[in-house]
């Protein structure tokens, strides 16, 4: 089994997980990050790939030259099917048309990428007749109506099946965007800082799955 090392959050292990799909072997992760409250979740997102069997947290990073990276490569699997991921079909009952909105992204410090509320509610107003299913974790968001609003009430995966299941994507640069572009979904995608944009949404296979790029403001 071929250990890779790798550092981040939600994203890096996303991105890490379709990277090393092409190697064709058994995969187990040594992960090192500072927000041990995100452990849980980001075993769930190494849990969606078939490739990959295990999963250990380390207290310390190895140097940056021996990890593996989440910023996208040009070998990586944009697109990952059936046989590269597990299925997503926990939910039992879900609108048959609505569009995904992912309120926020990144950890809560300097890094968040949040969507203004008077914006969602303008979005959501917007997208009517069509139902959004508005998700996040940050409960400032949960009291918003006239959507369909699961803010602190899904798991990593639970996201991800709505995301998969729905008929298009609007949230900041983060693990719902990668995952919904490399599903497919028609995006529109929000952003803080230009850099890591460039860096893993253009150029690349994604980009035909981009609507639009907003930027929130900020740095």
């Amino acid at each position: 089994m071929k250990q890779i090392s790798v550092r981040g959050t939600l994203g890096d292990a996303y991105t890490v997980g379709l990277k090393t799909i092409p190697f064709g072997e058994d995969i187990e992760i040594l992960h090192h990050t500072e927000h041990k409250h995100w452990y849980k979740s980001i075993r769930e997102v190494y849990g969606w790939f078939k490739h990959i069997k295990s999963v250990t947290f380390l207290e310390f990073g190895f140097p940056e030259e021996k990890e593996m990276s989440g910023v996208p490569n040009s070998t990586m699997k944009w697109f990952p099917g059936k046989k590269d991921i597990k299925p997503f079909n926990a939910i039992q009952t879900l609108p048959e048309k609505y569009i995904a909105i992912s309120a926020h992204a990144g950890r809560e410090d300097m890094m968040a990428r949040r969507i203004p509320i008077e914006w969602l509610e303008k979005m959501i107003a917007i997208a009517s007749p069509i139902p959004v299913m508005l998700l996040g974790t940050n409960l400032q968001y949960s009291n918003i109506e006239n959507c369909i609003n699961v803010v602190g009430k899904t798991t990593v995966t639970e996201m991800a099946e709505i995301i998969i299941k729905s008929s298009g994507f609007c949230g900041p640069e983060g693990l719902p965007c990668f995952f919904a572009l490399s599903h497919k979904k028609e995006s529109v995608i929000f952003y803080v800082r230009p850099q890591p944009v460039q860096a893993r949404l253009i150029q690349n296979p994604w980009q035909e799955y981009i609507i639009d790029l907003i930027h929130l403001g900020g740095s």
